[in-house]
């Protein structure tokens, strides 16, 4: 009886049920993303800076997707425009 092995590089894209769906033609969407938060734990070499500045953030995505047919496929061409503000509070001890 014959044996055969062969060996060679796999690569695997894992997908699940509706991570893409895509909608009708003609149909477009706006889609907001917000995101906003402070940090104020800094560290230098393992240690915490004590009273050091704080650091805010507010961050947002606009995104326009517009669906159309082209050749018998659905695509979704987008446009996504990123803003935002970073702001630097000083510490509470005035430095």
């Amino acid at each position: 009886m014959p044996l055969c092995v062969f060996s060679a590089h796999a690569a695997q894209v894992a997908t699940d049920p509706g991570d893409y769906s895509p909608l009708p033609a003609g149909i477009d969407l706006g889609i907001l993303y917000l995101q906003s938060f402070d940090n104020d734990e800094y560290y230098v070499n393992g240690q915490r800076i004590e009273n050091g500045p704080t650091l805010s953030a507010d961050i947002g995505l606009l995104r326009w997707v517009h669906y159309m047919e082209i050749g018998g496929f659905i695509v979704d061409p987008q446009i996504i425009l990123p803003f935002g503000q970073l702001k630097i509070k000083r510490g509470r001890s005035g430095n």
